[in-house]
């Protein structure tokens, strides 16, 4: 899990830096989530993409992953706008997009959703305006 989340901070470094975002995790490197590497892959940019356009002023993004009762959850964290209660349910739907015209396709999140859901595993949402979202995929040792 360490170095796919590694390869995925590459890519978004310069973003992250041009946008003074700060970032923080708490994830042990021996750590073993059972996803394919580019599925990982996969969940953690689409997530964390949405975690840095939601904080365009700057921020916080925050990665943790622990094992837990049979099931490793990862959860990534932001300090960004939030998303209204109203829009909460619709965050995972195909072609939703709380982005301005031409900015997002409302594929990212629907396509997490359906990863998280073949590894048998649950994704939950927690998001306030203002304060931010965090956003959990807790996926099951044995698939």
């Amino acid at each position: 899990m360490a170095t796919v989340l590694s390869r995925v901070l590459k890519y978004l470094d310069y973003r992250m830096k041009r946008q003074e975002i700060s970032y923080r995790q708490e994830v042990d490197p021996m750590l073993v989530v059972p996803v394919a590497p580019h599925d990982l892959e996969e969940m953690f940019l689409n997530t964390m993409i949405n975690a840095i356009q939601a904080m365009e002023t700057g921020g916080t993004l925050k990665v943790t992953a622990e094992r837990g009762d049979k099931a490793v959850r990862i959860t990534i964290g932001d300090t960004g706008t939030g998303i209204p209660r109203g829009r909460l349910d619709n965050v995972f739907d195909l072609f939703y997009s709380t982005k301005k015209a031409g900015e997002g396709t409302g594929l990212g999140m629907w396509m997490t959703y359906e990863l998280v859901k073949k590894y048998r595993g649950q994704i939950e949402l927690d998001s306030q305006e203002g304060i931010g979202t965090r956003v959990s995929f807790i996926i099951p040792e044995a698939t």
